[in-house]
């Protein structure tokens, strides 16, 4: 029933009840998406969200979306309440103001982007109201490594552990202070006056545990995990820590006050805090400090590391001894060394000059460069200092690295700057404006002087032999092109199996050999081959034939790589990777707004240079057009849903273009694939609109339309058409009888450009129930189904529905939603019907949780089926 609850959002106010639970909530500047994930997370609750009280406090947030949908929740439930503090005073007062406003028997906190697990709130509640103890800490699911955290570094084997005081196990203390997987007893905070430390921008939930730890009566370990900790870390540090002298402060601040505090309640249990000496280490590593303050550092903290070092019981770490012991014996000077020397090593930098050059970095001009290596760089400061390393230790040394700033708005230009001082090989431009990647490159191809070029993108690296190894295998066979493999990474550089570059899945019969565009199967360049790195290039071969990048925002690969293949002369490649491309989001999905119409001008652009040669196209037409339509029926898919209007239109153009103009409709028509052949069928008929279609459509889905906004409508549509089940199969009913005149238009707009999306507005008001009762008068496919705007299905319902209905011949079959176990017999959106079934045999009727139902003729109810398919989105 609780998925039932969240999928129609039918939680109604009630009257205000005590409440079991207060969740406190502090808000600082954050999305309106991390609003909703941490609040549907509440409604989630299996303990029951009328008996939780959510306390938010605004922290003086300066960007409001997320503020502003808070307030939406705290105008439609009674149990949510939103604080403003007058000025911004961070988490640790925030949480205070929260905890004066608390009325209920426990408390809990949630960090505003983090979000529980469903049972967090009643399996906690309920183990601390059974066992008559103060706290119950959880575990959680670090996001960084999808993993539960381990706990046996603070010898703790079994899943549960209660103790009466701390001293029983002092191991406890070691335990992350994360306060979102605890639940706290109300009255004992009261009694014990336990509140945050203020005037701390960060840790104070590090003192706060503590004191909880020392003075409860009665405390539980559980190793469940609680909630989802969303850990956008950089080098293992939350996103919190930002590395800043400031900050660092504070951190001195922190253990100075724990290590007091420890010394006062247990002092034999001090080698659990003095532990942490290696995270204090780890973190001024990766924090740039001048001399000074890396000298207050030391005069702060050196008693600290002394204890540390002397006391047998603490952990050693190897990889940082000497500078901990410099630290711990007040050794200023040689402590900074050590400093520098580390900091040079991994090239960390951030805004100040590091003052010891790396002694093996390359100082030395060279007259004749062999090599330009040519990176376009924005806002690349998390990645660019390994991209950087990974040349400068090139075994070839005679190069030049060409570095083109692109206005960034990061640290990006300061880092280039450092290590430019440190190579002399290194030239750093910097552009005011941004342009993009292909006016960075083209850039680099200007100022090139090396024999060859090669292009690196600022996140990625090469190994240390792939500059060597290319340029002699490039003397060697006087080639234009060498292509060299690449392996690929995720965001913590661990390599992912089997996923090499698919072009050398279909060049391996060419490994090795000289190849050229004549002696190759050029139907190789509509697979996935696009990336301008990864390959070494002919300078005067790039610049006499006058190949630059389009100046377009995206796809500027795609052409660049067609048009140097088809010219070159002279081609090699291996198999062996010598290119290293990290994984990340931006690469895994790209972008998926209006910049990918750019791929409508790159296909033009591909389909004219074929064009001008006869041979080419007469030999690779048909390859090319599956190539076309596959990039424009995908890209509709893919691209954000409030840019699939513009995309089809240009779509339309593009398509138009080819027919009208250009006279390509046969060769089209001849040359496409089942799929690619009904999508050009589509489009052809969006804009030729017949009386006729010419496309057979089985189904129907109807969706109820009154007063939907346009970003609803877009996101139904977008919705629809990601499903593997193709798009111009299936015909979209909006169907309303009252909407604003606004609302209509809004739906009418798509409808006129998309031929399969209908509007249907009926003379009569009827109420929802109604209209779907009489929908059949209005359906001409044999089956039909029906989608609340609110809920999505998942991408591959309908595909697996229609297969199943028609493989048993069915009237109608049911699924379920996406991760329950619950086949839902009677709600509506999860079948799939055969029209005349429906028209004869089903009515439907609202219950009383709003939800509209199936009910069916007693006569005959053959032909129905209940099965697991997953239909609707959960989330």
């Amino acid at each position: 029933m609780a998925l039932f609850s969240k999928i129609s959002d039918i939680i109604q106010k009630k009257p205000k009840e005590i409440p079991l639970i207060s969740i406190i909530i502090p808000v600082y500047n954050t999305t309106k998406d991390d609003i909703k994930e941490a609040f549907d997370s509440l409604l989630n609750q299996t303990i029951g969200f009328e008996k939780l009280e959510i306390i938010f406090v605004n922290d003086k947030s300066t960007k409001t979306s997320g503020v502003d949908l808070i307030k939406e929740y705290k105008n439609k439930y009674s149990n949510v309440l939103l604080f403003n503090n007058k000025q911004k005073k961070y988490d640790g007062p925030t949480r205070n103001n929260g905890l004066k406003h608390a009325t209920g028997k426990y408390v809990m906190f949630l960090d505003d982007d983090d979000k529980y697990l469903s049972n967090a709130c009643e399996f906690l509640y309920n183990i601390i109201e059974a066992e008559d103890v103060d706290v119950v800490n959880g575990n959680y699911i670090d996001t960084y490594t999808n993993k539960k955290v381990n706990w046996e570094n603070q010898n703790i084997i079994h899943y549960k552990t209660k103790i009466r005081t701390i001293d029983e196990n002092p191991n406890l203390l070691g335990i992350s202070p994360y306060l979102c997987t605890k639940i706290y007893r109300r009255s004992f905070l009261i009694e014990n006056n336990l509140e945050f430390e203020e005037g701390l921008k960060i840790s104070s939930d590090k003192i706060f545990n503590f004191k909880i730890l020392f003075k409860a009566n009665g405390i539980i370990f559980v190793n469940e995990p609680i909630v989802i900790y969303n850990r956008d870390t950089t080098n293992g540090f939350s996103k919190s820590l930002d590395y800043s002298y400031d900050k660092l402060k504070i951190l001195i601040k922190v253990y100075t006050y724990c290590y007091e505090l420890f010394k006062k309640e247990l002092p034999e249990a001090c080698h659990i805090l003095l532990d942490d000496v290696n995270y204090i280490t780890k973190y001024v590593l990766n924090t740039t400090l001048d001399r000074d303050e890396f000298k207050n550092f030391v005069e702060d903290l050196h008693v600290f590391f002394k204890e540390y070092v002397s006391n047998n019981k603490t952990r050693k770490n190897h990889k940082y001894h000497k500078i901990i012991k410099h630290i711990a014996n007040n050794d200023y000077t040689n402590a900074y060394y050590e400093y520098i020397d580390f900091r040079n090593e991994k090239l960390i930098f951030k805004t100040n000059p590091i003052e010891k050059p790396r002694k093996d970095i390359y100082s030395k001009d060279f007259d004749d460069i062999l090599v330009s290596v040519i990176i376009p760089v924005y806002n690349g400061e998390r990645y660019l200092n390994s991209c950087l390393n990974s040349i400068h230790d090139q075994s070839l040394k005679n190069m030049e690295i060409i570095c083109i700033d692109d206005n960034s708005t990061d640290n990006s230009l300061n880092i280039l700057k450092q290590h430019s001082k440190i190579d002399k090989r290194m030239r750093v431009i910097h552009i005011k404006e941004n342009h993009g990647v292909s006016a960075t490159r083209n850039i680099g191809i200007k100022y090139a002087k090396g024999k060859y070029l090669t292009f690196v993108d600022c996140d990625d690296w090469l190994d240390s032999m792939a500059l060597d190894t290319a340029t002699k295998i490039s003397q060697e066979n006087n080639l234009d092109i060498f292509f060299f493999n690449r392996t690929l990474y995720t965001k913590k550089e661990s390599k992912i199996e089997n996923k090499n570059d698919t072009i050398y899945d279909y060049l391996k019969e060419y490994e090795n050999k000289l190849i050229k565009n004549t002696n190759i199967d050029l139907s190789v360049l509509f697979k996935n081959y696009s990336s301008a790195t990864g390959k070494l290039y002919l300078t005067s071969f790039i610049k006499n034939n006058s190949i630059r990048f389009n100046p377009r925002r995206t796809y500027c690969d795609n052409l660049f790589s067609i048009i140097t293949f088809l010219k070159a002369k002279n081609v090699k490649i291996t198999v062996n990777s010598y290119y290293n491309q990290r994984i990340h989001e931006k690469t895994y999905d790209a972008c998926r707004d209006n910049t990918m119409c750019d791929n409508i001008s790159m296909l033009k652009d591909m389909l004219n240079i074929f064009r001008q040669v006869t041979p080419l196209y007469e030999a690779y037409h048909e390859k090319f057009y599956n190539y076309m339509m596959d990039i424009l029926r995908k890209t509709l898919y893919k691209i954000d849903s409030q840019y699939m209007l513009e995309y089809f239109k240009s779509t339309q153009e593009f398509i138009g273009e080819c027919i009208g103009k250009n006279h390509l409709d046969k060769d089209i028509i001849q040359s496409l694939n089942k799929n690619n052949l009904l999508y050009y069928t589509y489009i052809k008929e969006s804009i030729d609109k017949p009386d006729k279609s010419r496309i057979t459509i089985p189904i129907s889905i109807v969706i109820y339309a009154r007063n939907m906004l346009e970003k609803e409508i877009f996101e139904v549509i977008h919705n629809i058409a990601e499903q593997t089940f193709e798009f111009p199969l299936l015909r979209l009913v909006f169907i309303d009888n009252n909407s604003k005149i606004t609302d209509t238009m809004n739906i009418k707009k798509y409808s006129k450009i998309f031929p399969n999306i209908e509007y249907i507005r009926t003379n009569r008001d009827y109420d929802e129930t109604q209209l779907y009762n009489i929908i059949p008068n209005y359906i001409t496919t044999p089956y039909v189904m029906f989608l609340n705007p609110e809920l999505f299905y998942v991408n591959t319902a309908i595909k697996n529905m229609f297969r199943s209905i028609r493989k048993d011949n069915m009237n109608m079959i049911s699924g379920i939603v996406e991760k329950s176990d619950t086949i839902y017999n009677t709600l509506l959106w999860t079948k799939l019907f055969k029209t005349k079934y429906l028209d004869d045999n089903v009515n439907f009727y609202e219950d009383k949780n709003h939800m509209i139902n199936v009910e069916y003729n007693i006569n005959d109810k053959k032909g129905i089926i209940n099965t697991n398919i997953p239909i609707i989105k959960s989330e």
